[in-house]
């Protein structure tokens, strides 16, 4: 087995270390690969580094002349890819360097049309690791109804056939969980596999999309995506209303109060009954 995997690579302003994870893919053990990385409009030196690489398996940069977001630039790399397998790799995290190698052999014995590993998460924010995901995936219950409960698929742990990548690819729309949102649409069309081995190390950093736009819109946007799956199964309504609402615990009661009761009308859950007795007190406290 020999076939080429083609690498994405999504990039803004990542000068600093995009090196470093360029590094840890052409030191896979796999090394039929090609590196494709989309600067997506820097205005840093980052596809200078990239153009600097002699390795012919890293091509010339895809420089995008106005930024579009990690989706679009998954998108079009993908779209330029040459393999028959594409792994997307964001510009911030370290692979394995049996990652390839172990998915490949994976997919292949399992027949999946795509598969997905567990990382090492670092946030040294809070000075926490751990590994993700922190549920074990059943394949044989219902992959898309667990992937909506827990957001279990980070795009650097995908490995997907490109005739199945082109079945899905990612909404241009979505700012946050944009894998969160593949991964349950992939769910639905192919044969999904989970490899459980940290074959990733990913480490949250200041100026990722993620932490810069709102976790509420982005589970509101979820939420109305896929609400006529999510309407027919309570406990999966109630999941997400219960997020919705921690997005306001802390700062806006009044907020956070009707999703806590709507999420307990779906399922009664005790955690989410303490919070809304907390806003609730709170919010009398205020108006007093």
């Amino acid at each position: 087995m020999n076939e080429m995997i083609s690498v994405v690579i999504p990039a803004y302003n990542r000068e600093d270390i995009i090196k470093k994870c360029i590094d840890s893919v052409l030191a896979q053990t796999y090394s039929n690969i090609e590196v494709i990385v989309v600067d997506d409009c820097s205005t840093d030196k980052t596809a200078d580094v990239v153009d600097a690489y002699e390795d012919t398996r890293v091509r010339k940069c895809i420089r995008l002349e106005k930024n579009r977001g990690a989706c679009y630039a998954r998108n079009k790399g993908a779209d330029s890819a040459e393999g028959s397998y594409i792994a997307f790799q964001d510009s911030d995290d370290i692979w394995m360097p049996e990652k390839l190698d172990r998915q490949l052999q994976f997919m292949e014995n399992g027949k999946y049309d795509m598969v997905f590993c567990g990382m090492k998460r670092i946030n040294h924010f809070k000075n926490k690791e751990w590994y993700f995901p922190l549920y074990t995936f059943d394949e044989n219950g219902d992959k898309q109804k667990q992937i909506l409960k827990e957001n279990c698929v980070s795009t650097q742990c995908i490995l997907i056939k490109k005739e199945a990548f082109n079945k899905v690819r990612f909404d241009e729309k979505i700012k946050k969980y944009q894998d969160w949102d593949f991964a349950i649409r992939a769910a639905e069309i192919l044969k999904m596999g989970y490899l459980k081995e940290s074959l990733v190390v990913a480490e949250v950093q200041e100026n990722s999309i993620s932490r810069k736009t709102s976790r509420y819109d982005a589970l509101s946007v979820l939420y109305n995506k896929y609400l006529n799956i999510i309407s027919k199964d309570n406990s999966l309504n109630a999941f997400f209303l219960k997020q919705m609402g921690d997005e306001f615990f802390k700062t806006d009661a009044k907020k956070a109060i009707p999703f806590y009761k709507k999420s307990l009308k779906k399922q009664k859950k005790l955690k989410t009954l303490i919070k809304l007795i907390l806003c609730q007190v709170k919010r009398n406290g205020r108006m007093q």
